[in-house]
């Protein structure tokens, strides 16, 4: 039986994350081009590209990398959460320090459950 067209995509789920080294960005790409028809995944390099992409990508799950100097992952999550378009965005910060959400280097199996696919 074939999906409706307004339910292809529902499974969906949107994956944004700020991370300012290139080739970590690269590497999320690679990781996660397999999984390219279950998961749409943005990755930019600033802050405030970041801020952009929530507002136009509507992600679930924002990942920012807390070693970029503009980065205050409470701040960002009151700041959406404070508005209703932007509520429900996951918001966790990354880092190689053990104070941060999560550690790097990301792993795509970390985030696939933070997106609730595993």
């Amino acid at each position: 039986m074939p999906i409706p067209a307004s339910l292809q995509g529902a499974a969906r789920r949107r994956l944004l994350v700020v991370e300012g080294q290139e080739s970590r960005r690269e590497e999320l790409k690679r990781a996660f081009h397999p999984l390219q028809d279950r998961v749409d995944l943005v990755c930019v390099s600033s802050l405030m590209e970041g801020m952009l992409q929530v507002g136009l990508f509507r992600p679930h799950l924002l990942v920012l990398d807390g070693d970029l100097s503009d980065v205050n992952g409470d701040d960002v999550r009151q700041r959406l959460a404070g508005m209703p378009e932007t509520s429900e965005v996951v918001v966790k910060v990354t880092s190689h320090q053990a104070t941060t959400d999560l550690q790097k280097p990301l792993q795509p199996t970390e985030l696939l459950t933070l997106l609730g696919m595993v």
